[in-house]
């Protein structure tokens, strides 16, 4: 077992606190724009290993989106802006309601889904 006040821990303490900051700095900063459009993004190490942007979610994303956009029943749609209304991340213009679907989390995507399941869009 290590001693805790040697000289050893320090060292490594230091490589760590070091890493840190490296990592912090190597982060990219993303602006508005760039999390509209994943696709054409890369994705971060942390991003894959949260599991927040794999390949198989964004399909999903991508297919949900499809669905919106041909949805056309009045009451379903409104479903969809109240659950959206109340996650705070939308844009209303004078002719449209805007919202990132990559913005959602998981649970409000699921929720998203299931609003189309029963309304029998495909």
């Amino acid at each position: 077992m290590k001693d805790l006040h040697s000289d050893d821990n320090e060292d490594e303490s230091d490589e760590a606190d070091e890493n840190d900051n490296d990592s912090e700095l190597e982060r990219p900063v993303m602006s508005y724009d760039e999390v509209k459009s994943p696709i054409k993004q890369s994705k971060s190490d942390k991003q894959i290993k949260n599991g927040e942007c794999d390949k198989a979610y964004l399909d999903e994303l991508v297919e949900l989106h499809r669905r919106l956009m041909t949805l056309r029943e009045r009451h379903v749609l409104q479903q969809i802006v109240n659950l959206i209304e109340e996650t705070g991340h939308f844009h209303i213009t004078n002719t449209t309601f805007d919202f990132d679907l990559c913005s959602l989390d998981k649970t409000t995507v699921r929720k998203l889904q299931s609003y189309l399941e029963t309304s029998g869009t495909s």
